[in-house]
């Protein structure tokens, strides 16, 4: 997690406290790719498919940190940096530009004995994926861990009916920085699990990273490498169809705010003990459209492309904004 500026942190503790379930009413402003050139569509490998700034009269929207887009791009799950689900639905033009989003929701995420986490260390949701078997798996940190829950929240099953269970924590994530543990959780299509931490080091220019694999109803993590292009650091993934992973990382510094790469992994690479090495797709920097970008998923397209969508998390912040950026994969 990137937090910028004091007002954030402020937030973090005057927003959290536990809520409700409601129904949140949301506005969506158009993006342009490129603020010095409206007209441009492509970025490196990436083609613009439209993005949309996401506000909220609601006082308890905003932080969203890991994401999941399902239905074929229709529906967005998410959780966020004060542990709330948040769920909406994602418009688009004719031309499959996305241009809107409505039925927006919001509820506490709660702990194994079904109590909300609704402040402090351990509600700062950072990661989710979606296991074989439904369950939604989230990564914590700050205090480090992992919870499964049970499937139906993208249908709006919140609240107290979905009381998780600890999943197995990958080794030595505990050891990491206090905010920057795993930001990055992916599903391979074969089942297997990635996670990778944001800054927890495993040598020069390396960050660790774990793939995850269930055999005989038992579940083992093994240990492997993410190379880093200092100074950006993994804060989303998200894997493709054909076993290739995107991975979106992130930097920030006053001078040059915060810019953001967007890069693949090849399936061939991802392997026990493996380095993974990374390509790059796009580089996301002003005046192309970027912010605290946090989070990446990915599906099919109605024209056999694939399509990303990737989220920034304003951080409560009144000088960031939650923005939902959708481009297609070019090959």
């Amino acid at each position: 997690m990137l937090r910028l500026g004091f007002a954030c942190v402020a937030a973090f503790f005057v927003l959290a406290a536990p809520g409700f379930a409601e129904d949140i009413g949301l506005r969506a402003t158009p993006l342009v790719l490129d603020g010095k050139d409206p007209a441009r569509t492509e970025i490196g490998r990436l083609r613009w498919r439209g993005g949309i700034a996401i506000a909220s009269d609601s006082r308890r929207f905003g932080g969203l940190s890991g994401m999941l887009i399902e239905d074929g791009g229709r529906r967005l799950l998410a959780v966020s940096d004060v542990s709330h689900w948040f769920r909406a639905e994602l418009q688009y033009d004719a031309a499959g530009t996305l241009v809107g989003i409505g039925g927006g929701a919001l509820d506490q995420m709660v702990d194994e004995t079904g109590k909300p986490l609704g402040h402090g260390r351990e509600a700062d949701a950072e990661s989710l994926t979606r296991l074989p078997d439904g369950r939604l798996l989230v990564g914590f940190e700050r205090v480090h861990r992992v919870l499964a829950y049970p499937a139906g929240h993208e249908l709006g099953g919140f609240g107290l009916a979905g009381k998780p269970q600890r999943f197995a924590l990958p080794p030595g994530l505990d050891a990491s920085p206090d905010n920057e543990g795993l930001e990055a959780l992916a599903t391979l299509p074969d089942g297997r699990l990635l996670a990778i931490s944001e800054n927890l080091a495993a040598g020069d220019g390396l960050v660790r990273a774990w793939l995850g694999v269930a055999t005989g109803g038992a579940f083992s993590w093994q240990p492997l490498a993410y190379r880093t292009v200092p100074p950006f650091q993994p804060t989303g993934a998200a894997a493709l169809p054909n076993g290739d992973v995107v991975v979106t990382e992130r930097t920030f510094n006053p001078i040059e705010g915060v810019r953001v790469r967007v890069v693949r992994l090849r399936s061939a690479g991802i392997a026990p003990g493996a380095v993974l090495e990374t390509e790059e797709l796009a580089r996301l920097i002003a005046p192309v459209i970027t912010e605290n970008l946090e989070s990446v998923d990915a599906a099919p397209l109605a024209d056999g492309t694939i399509g990303l969508w990737i989220v920034g998390d304003d951080n409560f912040n009144p000088a960031q904004r939650t923005i939902l950026l959708h481009f297609s994969l070019q090959n």
